[in-house]
């Protein structure tokens, strides 16, 4: 289980053999600073990932978090931080399960969720789940497009 989800948000598995992940987090805790990760334990995680990786994250971060304050002004909402399901079990409907538990509680809470990804799979993945695109942008240093998408309650 991811720990800053476990104290901060959410954490689902799709079984105890944990197949596959998501971890969500109320808006406000989005954007989480420094001792809000020492105290979560995600800060440990962190610096096993190694100078470039968290360059990297760093990059990415600094680049969305302005673009996710101003698309979520005044929006209560759940901001997806992870979701992974491992390459053995791909293909098997357990990314739908565990979105559709968020967006079932998304729903009975009446708060949006949104969530950034990389990748034009996912794109559709998450456009069949009712999400839509909010912005695309392109990570220059990274050379990385990101859809930066949104699901009404």
């Amino acid at each position: 289980m991811i720990p800053c989800g476990k104290r901060y948000g959410k954490a689902y598995a799709t079984s105890r053999e944990i197949e596959g992940v998501a971890v969500w987090v109320p808006g406000k805790y989005a954007d989480m600073n420094m001792w809000g990760m020492l105290r979560s334990g995600a800060f440990i995680y962190g610096a096993k990932m190694g100078r470039e990786s968290l360059s990297n994250l760093s990059i990415v971060s600094n680049h969305l978090k302005p673009s996710r304050k101003k698309l979520m002004k005044n929006k209560p909402y759940e901001y997806l931080m992870i979701i992974g399901i491992s390459p053995a079990s791909q293909g098997n409907g357990l990314g739908s399960k565990l979105v559709d538990a968020m967006n079932k509680e998304a729903t009975r809470k009446g708060v949006y969720i949104y969530l950034e990804t990389e990748s034009e799979e996912n794109l559709q993945f998450y456009e069949k789940h009712g999400f839509t695109v909010l912005q695309e942008i392109v990570l220059d240093k990274l050379s990385l497009p990101m859809w930066l998408m949104e699901r009404q309650p």
